[in-house]
């Protein structure tokens, strides 16, 4: 999930962890160190793996920093960014830091843990595909059903009103959602509305603009002529 309230914690978590490592020695911290014996210990490079650490943390949780300020300041920034860097930087620094440990035992726990992190990376990167899909809507006899990320079901006694527009209102803050290109998937606050769902891609005019229990939703079918489509379905049904 790709907004504020991930962006800028995990940043910071990052960089925390660099510091701690790095800086402040905290070689604890460092997985599977704090569990080798002296003996073991004696055999690994700790000033060199802790660098190594910050290097990544640094790196990656700066960058998360720094798209999650964009966001807030509005400025368009490719959330592909910051993950793509670590999906690939976190294979090689798995791999990379197996020099600064002689341990035998340690080395084969090593390269399991890069698959582990790969698949991980991997799932990430499925999350994010599904987050650029079309929004399904669904309209049946009891109301209307989106399915999906930040879907839902509307019942048609709780639509207040619904209208068909060619343009979004201005939006001021992504605060729980997701912007992935132009897909939206989420909660944004706008200078007309204040907090909006939407579930839409906004490359693909036009919008429908539906208020349930006095909230806004704005979606589309991901096609033109389909969200023309199921606007007038959807208006003949309130009628």
């Amino acid at each position: 999930m790709l907004t504020l309230w991930l962006f800028l914690p995990l940043g910071a978590i990052f960089v925390f962890i660099g510091l701690a490592v790095h800086v402040f020695k905290w070689y604890s911290m460092i997985s599977g160190y704090n569990t080798m014996s002296k003996e073991q210990k004696a055999n690994v490079d700790v000033e060199g793996l802790s660098k190594a650490v910050g290097i990544f943390c640094y790196v990656n949780g700066g960058l998360f920093l720094l798209t999650g300020i964009l966001s807030a300041l509005g400025v368009e920034v490719s959330v592909f960014i910051p993950f793509g860097v670590l999906l690939v930087s976190t294979p090689y620094f798995v791999s990379s830091v197996r020099k600064y440990d002689k341990n035998t035992e340690t080395q084969k726990a090593a390269k399991g843990l890069n698959w582990t992190m790969l698949i991980t990376l991997v799932l990430v990167a499925v999350l994010f595909f599904f987050a650029t899909r079309p929004t399904n809507i669904n309209v049946g006899d009891e109301g209307i059903q989106i399915t999906g990320l930040y879907g839902g079901t509307y019942t048609w006694e709780s639509i207040e009103s619904v209208s068909l527009e060619d343009t979004l209102p201005k939006i001021e803050m992504r605060t729980n959602g997701s912007k992935v290109g132009s897909h939206l998937k989420g909660y944004f606050r706008t200078t007309e509305f204040g907090q909006v769902k939407m579930a839409l891609d906004a490359a693909k005019p036009p919008f429908i603009y539906m208020k349930t229990d006095g909230k806004m939703f704005i979606f589309n079918a991901g096609d033109s002529e389909k969200t023309r489509q199921l606007y007038e379905e959807i208006a003949d049904r309130l009628q």
